[in-house]
């Protein structure tokens, strides 16, 4: 079979990227493009022979010239929000991002909270919608809103995707 005369498309949206995906996605199938498409999220920032362009590729994240103040904004932000395990090691600390810490510790409040992001948001949306969700299952759900954002613009997010999906 291979990939010979399959469509493949790349989507680097930030945190926002299986969302934007399957909104492409859905809008080929939709314009008739394709009867069928398939969607795949994965995180790429894991790559530890890589470790200082990792940390040099949150600094091109955000504006150079206003990086000391958006920082104390994020340590404010994060005060009070338990930081990952790994922050406490002295040799990890050396080289890890405050940024990453932060954000780490409001994504994990925020799953914890409201649920997981991208396309497993709408997974957990269209499980709703078809009454399949077992003991998470909102009772008579018709509509349902999924937002995922990521990246940064200053401290606002500089991608984001709205779902809302109807039964």
């Amino acid at each position: 079979m291979g990939f010979a005369g399959i469509a493949i498309f790349n989507t680097d949206n930030a945190c926002a990227s299986s969302s934007s995906g399957l909104m492409q996605a859905y809008a080929a199938v939709r314009a008739g493009l394709y009867e069928v498409a398939l969607v795949l999220g994965a995180e790429k920032m894991n790559y530890p022979h890589k470790r200082q362009e990792m940390f040099e590729a949150f600094k091109g994240s955000w504006d150079r010239d206003l990086a000391d103040r958006h920082m104390q904004q994020l340590l404010a932000m994060g005060a009070g929000l338990a930081l990952p395990p790994e922050a406490a090691n002295a040799n990890y600390a050396a080289e890890r991002s405050v940024f990453m810490d932060i954000y780490a510790a409001q994504a994990h409040f925020h799953m914890k909270t409201f649920g997981a992001t991208g396309t497993i948001q709408i997974h957990e949306l269209v499980m709703q919608l078809r009454g399949e969700a077992g003991p998470r299952q909102v009772e008579g759900a018709r509509i349902g809103l999924a937002e995922n954002g990521g990246g940064f613009y200053g401290l606002e997010e500089a991608a984001c995707v709205v779902t809302i999906l109807e039964k």
